[in-house]
């Protein structure tokens, strides 16, 4: 404790101030394995990659290496979020044990500046390697021509790789502030990135599981994008590029580098209620699993939640797929992940195995009262969403799309309701066997909303109704369906009609058996073909010869290949 020693006795630090430049360099000295090994890294991602393209090329272009720095765009979000949460770690690691923490709170120095010196510290341990990275990465710019430098994919990568360091350093220090216990900070550091997508996804899941025809798919909304900062960063930011010549691409730059400036201010907020949490933080929450008091119940229903839908799914998934579930089924499952959830929550808070008590179960049981009225609502369609069908006249347009045929059509209001109202009528049957194909029905309502329905429609239940395959088949081999199905995009008027009268070609040969004797015999083949009335062939079970369809071009000859089947798969 030489160092303590030396402070304590100097004049200069013997106050209980805002700042302290011995503890700010010690953690730098203290801290260096960690700095040094990034800056190692580092090298061999960027500079390394730049002088090994150097050492195989005689000069690379301003182009090229625009494109090969803005590459790494999105490993340096990963890498230095990673060490800005490892250098929080290590800065506040003296919060996880009580006597470290009293030791360092005796400091001659307030508690405020041991959190903005090391705060400091920290974020500077974070920020090295990346200084580090952006100036090797010049000099192995300025090895291959100083004027070849694309200093703008340098500037978009340091501001991005500075945005992530100090992002993750902030979000690691907020998480410590949260818990005494250095596991359950990486912990939390990964949930909160992903906790809001992982909610969302878990939630509609069961939801569609409990329900039939409801969908609650599609991209998450603004909010939930917002707070998944992985998920925004890699869906919205992404390198522009400009088409040169013919067919060339070009870099042209970084779209949605704005996000990481919003980011960075957010770190700066999260640095803000971290300061608070560490001024009102008691120095024996040191080691427990969550150090704020009032966020331990929150703590303990989250995991109640997360553990009772992730066992419900998982069983589901496993055991008869997430389609049709039982109420009786999902009921019993979400009991008994709920109950797993607060039982493993509480032996966390507690740190003992003793958890049970007159509270536990009370808080328990309120819980899973509210889970089994929400799985009995959903399934039992209390608000009658599930059964409802529009009124033909309401719809002003639908769009049907069926998975066993390709593409998607505007299909006509009368029928797509009769349809929809068929399917409903035999809900028992088709519920109970839902699987491939699937058909999905978006209606466009005269007050402009939209109503989607998707329905799994499985061959076997289909067969059972009667009428419905009939009625299903009329519905999807309309021709004006079928048109827009196939056409997509093409307007109906330049589609050539007509019949077409094929045949299954079989391509065997007197001479050659299955390969033909010469380029004559594919041309025979097609010639004789046409003149007995064929405009085009099914080409079965081999991979005809090249020069068979184009004589088949030449000739005016439809084809339509296979993939060869020996019996044999």
């Amino acid at each position: 404790m030489r160092w303590e020693a030396r402070t304590m006795a100097s004049k200069k630090s013997s106050y209980k101030g805002l700042w302290s430049g011995s503890l700010f360099a010690r953690n730098l000295r203290r801290f260096w394995p960690l700095w040094a090994a990034l800056c190692v890294v580092w090298f061999l991602i960027l500079p390394g990659n730049i002088l090994n393209e150097s050492s195989r090329r005689a000069a690379l272009s301003p182009e090229f290496l625009r494109e090969l720095l803005l590459n790494f765009v999105y490993p340096a979000v990963f890498l230095c979020g990673a060490g800005g949460l490892a250098s929080s770690l290590c800065v506040w690691q003296y919060l996880c044990s009580a006597k470290a923490a009293q030791a360092w709170h005796g400091f001659p120095l307030k508690r405020e500046g041991l959190f903005y010196t090391n705060f400091a510290s920290g974020l500077a341990i974070a920020l090295i390697p990346v200084a580090f990275a952006i100036a090797a990465t010049l000099g192995a710019c300025f090895l291959n021509g100083p004027s070849r430098t694309p200093m703008d994919a340098v500037v978009v990568l340091l501001a991005v790789m500075s945005a992530s360091a100090l992002f993750g350093f902030c979000l690691g220090t907020f998480c410590v502030q949260l818990t005494g216990n250095l596991v359950m900070a990486a912990a939390l550091f990964v949930v909160l990135n992903g906790a809001a997508v992982a909610a969302r996804s878990m939630v509609f899941t069961l939801a569609e599981s409990l329900t039939w025809g409801l969908s609650f798919s599609g991209s998450p909304g603004p909010v939930v994008r917002w707070l998944t900062p992985l998920w925004k960063l890699s869906q919205e930011t992404h390198i522009s590029y400009s088409v040169i010549g013919d067919g060339g691409m070009a870099v042209i730059g970084f779209q949605g580098l704005w996000i990481y400036g919003v980011y960075s201010l957010a770190a700066l907020g999260l640095a803000v209620l971290a300061l608070a949490l560490n001024h009102f933080r008691h120095t024996e929450t040191a080691g427990d699993a969550i150090a704020v008091l009032w966020l331990r119940p929150v703590f303990r229903l989250a995991v109640s939640l997360a553990a009772a839908m992730g066992l419900t799914l998982v069983c589901l998934y496993i055991y008869g797929g997430l389609s049709a579930a039982p109420l009786a089924a999902v009921v019993l499952l979400l009991l008994v992940g709920s109950f797993a959830g607060w039982f493993a929550s509480q032996m966390l808070l507690n740190k003992s195995f003793r958890v049970f008590g007159k509270h536990t179960f009370l808080g328990w049981g309120i819980l899973a009262l509210a889970l089994v009225l929400c799985a009995s609502a959903l399934k039992l369609d209390l608000g009658g969403r599930q059964a409802y069908v529009p009124d033909a006249s309401q719809v002003t347009g639908v769009t049907a799309e069926f998975t066993a045929a390709s593409g998607d059509w505007e299909a006509d209001p009368a029928e797509t309701v009769a349809l929809h109202r068929a399917i409903l009528q035999n809900r028992e049957i088709l519920e109970r066997d839902s699987g491939y194909p699937t058909l999905t029905l978006t209606y466009t309502l005269a007050d402009g909303s939209t109503l989607r329905r998707s329905y799994s429609l499985d061959r076997n239940s289909i067969d059972r109704v009667p009428g419905l395959t009939v009625r299903l088949r009329n519905y999807m081999c309309q021709p004006e369906a079928a048109l827009q199905r196939v056409f997509q995009g093409i307007d109906p008027s330049e589609i050539p009609t007509g019949y077409v009268n094929w045949y299954a070609q079989q391509g065997f040969y007197e001479d050659g058996i299955w390969t033909a004797p010469d380029d004559a015999a594919l041309r025979r083949d097609i010639e004789l073909s046409l003149q007995a009335g064929f405009n085009g062939a099914r080409l079965h079970q081999k991979c005809f010869d090249d020069r068979f369809h184009y004589w088949a071009d030449k000739l005016g000859y439809l084809t339509w290949a296979e993939f060869p089947d020996w019996g044999l798969s």
